[in-house]
């Protein structure tokens, strides 16, 4: 393997095209890993020997022995707990070690993660002329959840789980992520604005915040994780980003003030319970980009009338619309070729349904108590139909067959009242 000096010299002998100056080696010896590798720059060529003088910030940490290499360093950068503070005391907690000498600068930035209440005020620090700035703070629920200071660089909030007391909150725009479980159980939470530079909503993020309303969120949201706004049961309406990839179990479960739902086009998969028992849901607008439909993706939305299955879905789960009583009509994609079991149970004002070309087989109760559905299609390629698949469809009174009978398991059209019989 070759080392990096030997590197340097074939980059230079070879580059005909592009000479590297001492301006853009600085920016090429920024993803140098140690010391070795800065020394072994400055012997490679006599034009970059003075490179490490040109720094004016430390590129990688420093220690006592190797804070001479780079003379001219006004701002320390600090990127873990572990590194060299040079007698100067950044957080609250933590000790100085006694026997290293102080070296001033002009700024020191800490780039790890630090919890609010470590940080080191200007007026409890040793620093007489160093301005410490904090990239990554980390705000916990023990201290002032009401008031977050909006002047410091919070990047994450932690959990402000069962607080009761919270009805509104002012989360700094520089927050990037909350914690699981941040809100949940905030009964009194009744709106939030979300920064935008948050990507993700974690698990349980506003589980059973039963006052919550309104949602802001962020425009550049790409995923919302399991639980989410589960139990948030007078959220009346949710714009989602279109950068939302992906959307957790139970994610809306219980919504059950949410009237309309428009999913993001890059959601290629809804997973078990996503809008289970949203009981206001009337409309859901759903991407071509979605290959299945879940478990008891839309169970319970007892409203729900206004859906149609994009072409592209190939797998309809086991209930994943029962108990939907306002649809009327369904069209089974050509990509299904099974119907799973209670897939539309109990949609009693289901009347029509067009089969896809391709059902191989239809499962047990799959339209079982669909009362209104009077004439039902069994194309060429349907083989089996499980127990009870059409049970109680009471105004079911004409089965037309393409093709061969399909084999009926027991009790398939139990109460029944078919008087016709149609093969083709």
């Amino acid at each position: 393997m070759k080392n990096i000096k030997d590197e340097f010299k074939n980059l230079i002998k070879t580059s005909k095209m592009i000479q590297l100056d001492g301006f853009h080696i600085m920016i090429v010896s920024k993803y140098f890993y140690s010391i070795t590798d800065f020394k072994v720059l400055t012997k490679v060529n006599s034009k970059f020997k003075d490179t490490l003088s040109k720094f004016h910030f430390n590129p990688i940490p420093l220690t006592t022995v190797t804070l001479k290499y780079f003379p001219n360093i006004e701002t320390l950068n600090i990127w873990s707990v572990d590194d060299e503070c040079f007698g100067n005391q950044i957080l609250l907690n933590k000790s100085l070690q006694q026997k290293t000498k102080k070296v001033n600068f002009f700024k020191i930035i800490v780039w790890y993660q630090v919890t609010y209440n470590k940080l080191c005020p200007p007026n409890k620090t040793n620093l007489k002329t160093a301005e410490v700035v904090y990239k990554n703070v980390f705000y916990e629920k023990e201290e002032n959840f009401k008031l977050i200071p909006q002047n410091q660089n919070i990047t994450k909030l932690a959990k402000f789980t069962k607080s009761s007391e919270l009805s509104s909150i002012q989360i700094p725009r520089t927050v990037t992520a909350l914690d699981n479980d941040c809100f949940k159980g905030c009964i009194s939470l009744t709106s939030i604005d979300l920064p935008n530079l948050i990507t993700s909503l974690e698990r349980s993020t506003f589980e059973n915040c039963s006052s919550l309303r309104y949602v802001t969120l962020p425009n550049r949201l790409k995923c919302i994780k399991s639980e989410c706004f589960y139990g948030c049961s007078v959220l009346k309406e949710l714009d989602m980003s279109p950068e939302v990839d992906s959307i957790g179990m139970n994610a809306f479960a219980y919504c059950k003030q949410i009237e309309e739902m428009v999913v993001s086009p890059l959601v290629s998969l809804l997973r078990k319970n996503t809008f289970y028992n949203c009981s206001s849901l009337t409309k859901v607008v759903l991407p071509n980009s979605i290959w299945k439909i879940s478990e008891s993706c839309f169970m319970g939305c007892e409203r729900l009338f206004e859906i149609k299955i994009p072409s592209s879905v190939s797998f309809l789960d086991n209930c994943a619309f029962c108990e939907c009583k306002a649809i009327t009509g369904i069209v089974i994609p050509n990509g299904v070729s099974y119907i799973s079991n209670k897939c539309f149970a109990k949609c009693s004002n289901l009347v029509k349904v067009e089969m896809s070309s391709n059902i191989e087989w239809i499962g047990e109760e799959a339209f079982a108590a669909c009362s209104r559905l009077s004439e039902i299609e069994i194309l060429s390629k349907v083989r089996l139909l499980r127990n009870r698949c059409f049970e109680d469809c009471s105004n079911l009174t004409k089965v037309i067959i393409h093709g061969i009978e399909p084999q009926n398991e027991s009790q398939c059209f139990n109460g029944c009242n078919i008087f016709t019989k149609e093969f083709k």
